[in-house]
């Protein structure tokens, strides 16, 4: 785009060159006008607006220069092309344009345009002075010309006639529909190269907005000021002040072990603001990492809007911004409704599955977005939308694959890192092979197998409502210990209880299966993403719907 630019702006250039000041031999004194004078014996003059002219009297070129920009004079009058006369210095003036145009006109060529024209006009005693033979040119006639648009003629003494003509070029000159085609193709090109550059600049300005189309997520550049910084997710485009200016605290909406979450006010919407303690800075900058990787963006993942840290006398404050969801978790949505019929929980699990399946999947579109391990996937990591899907949130312990294959970006510290009840049996033993992204994605599928168990547990059967239950409440107290769920998922062999009901149901048997391929012991035994989103979709709940009506 930019060496295309340069070329328009050379050529235009050259254009220019073109049409600027150009020379003539002159004898003619314009001492009233130094700007046509020089000292080599040439004037300059100015296309379109003035000429070069060579003066005829007596058979004899008399004088020859450059049209004068003064109203009146004679360079000014209209000859361009065709001959005038000048009745008060008694000679014939021929004009042209082009350097030097003036030097050697072709007497020949002359006589024979100066003899149609007097043809064309019934001039019945052509002037004898026009005589090929003595290579010279006169006029005894008066005779004078213009073209604004026609040549309008008049001989004297009595006889006037006025005919329309276009100028006809000399050799060695241009001529005024030449002149007129350069001056509208250059004005062309001038406006196409301001039409070509603004839609350059709009398109750099709007690429950013297309990639994330959320109204309110802005893409900034950290700003440092008065100990404040701030930063968005995505390319950063634009510089704005820090968010906490314009976010106002409204009301606690969630406690958990790394922080408070808070539901705010700014720029008259909902956001919601997860605020670290200041122990948690590694967990921190890590979940600001992972929602700043490249293509992150999937309408079941939480939407990141941005960060900031605020420094106090004693402490810095921590702040992630998010989307807000009144329906807050998943854990505390399944408790507060009473009924759950099979559609809505169909749509929670395939909305929750399409996640997961965008989280672990590796895009290559230019740049590389590398799978993603959660590490940390639990009822209450997951939130409810306002049309009841799903979205995941809640990735400060999260993990990336390494560009060069399976490998992961960095090793996990804690190696126990999670939530206990949610824990696959291999971190449990610690027999997970650490290195391998697989492996992390593998736990995750273990994690929301668990979740699922808990959406479709709370599914109304045969008309009889249940209540929501946690997973292995029935062997291990409401916040176990590593060791308690190392016995009761390793040793035991348990999972959660899957009611004989299911298997009588045509739609709840399939996620039966489903679930005893996700939450196997073994992790290579266990079905990808992938495959669960593709199960999940394809279950046709319509006839059970039929059966219950």
């Amino acid at each position: 785009m930019l060496r295309f630019l340069t070329f328009l702006f050379l050529f235009l250039s050259c254009i220019t060159v073109s049409l600027s000041n150009r020379l003539c031999y002159g004898t003619y004194d314009t001492s009233d006008n130094d700007a046509y004078n020089n000292d080599n014996g040439t004037c300059s003059f100015q296309p379109p607006r003035d000429y070069c002219f060579f003066a005829i009297n007596n058979h004899k070129i008399v004088t020859r220069g450059c049209s004068q920009r003064n109203p009146g004079d004679i360079g000014t009058l209209i000859c361009l092309n065709h001959w005038i006369y000048d009745p008060i210095n008694n000679r014939s003036l021929y004009c042209c344009q082009g350097n030097y145009c003036n030097e050697c006109p072709d007497i020949e060529e002359l006589c024979e345009e100066y003899a149609q024209v007097t043809s064309l006009l019934n001039v019945t005693n052509p002037p004898s002075e026009c005589n090929t033979n003595l290579l010279t040119c006169a006029s005894s006639s008066s005779i004078s010309m213009t073209s604004t648009p026609g040549i309008s003629l008049s001989q004297t003494p009595s006889s006037s006639v006025t005919v329309s003509s276009t100028p006809t070029p000399t050799p060695n000159g241009l001529s005024q529909t030449y002149i007129v085609f350069i001056s509208a193709t250059s004005t062309f090109l001038f406006i196409l190269i301001l039409i070509i550059v603004g839609f350059f600049v709009f398109s750099c300005i709007t690429r950013g907005r297309r990639r994330d189309p959320s109204d309110h997520i802005i893409e900034i550049t950290d700003v440092s000021s008065s100990g404040v910084s701030s930063s968005l997710r995505g390319p950063r485009l634009l510089q704005q002040r820090t968010m906490s200016h314009d976010v106002t605290k409204i009301s606690v909406i969630g406690q958990g072990r790394f922080g408070k979450v808070w539901r705010c006010s700014y720029e008259e919407k909902h956001i919601a603001m997860k605020v670290f303690k200041n122990m948690h800075m590694a967990v921190f900058k890590r979940e600001v990492e992972i929602y700043d990787t490249y293509m992150l963006y999937h309408e079941n993942i939480l939407r990141f809007i941005g960060h900031d840290q605020i420094e106090f006398a004693d402490t810095i404050e921590l702040r992630l911004y998010t989307e807000y969801h009144e329906n807050g978790t998943l854990q505390d949505y399944l408790k507060s409704k009473p009924v759950f019929h099979f559609p809505e929980c169909h749509q929670m699990a395939v909305s929750l599955s399409s996640g997961l399946t965008y989280l672990h999947k590796t895009i290559v579109a230019g740049k590389i977005k590398p799978g993603i391990a959660h590490r940390d996937l639990k009822s209450s990591n997951i939130l409810v939308k306002t049309d009841y899907t799903l979205c995941i949130a809640d990735l400060g312990l999260a993990i990336k694959q390494s560009e060069s294959g399976d490998g992961v970006d960095q090793i996990p510290a804690n190696k126990l890192s999670g939530t206990k009840r949610y824990m696959s049996p291999e971190i449990l033993n610690e027999s997970l092979d650490y290195g391998r992204f697989i492996c992390y994605a593998q736990s995750d599928i273990y994690s929301f197998s668990l979740i699922i168990w808990e959406i479709f547990n709370c599914c109304e059967i045969d008309g009889v409502p249940r209540s929501y239950q946690l997973p292995y409440c029935e062997w291990v107290p409401t916040d176990p210990d590593i060791d308690q769920m190392k016995q009761c998922v390793c040793v035991n062999n348990r999972r959660p209880t899957i009611p004989d009901s299911w298997t009588e149901s045509e739609t709840l048997s399939p996620i039966a299966k489903l679930l005893d391929s996700s939450w196997a012991t073994q992790a290579s035994s266990r079905i990808s993403a992938l495959r669960i989103s593709k199960i999940l979709k394809g279950i046709d709940f319509k006839k059970e719907k039929i059966q219950n009506e």
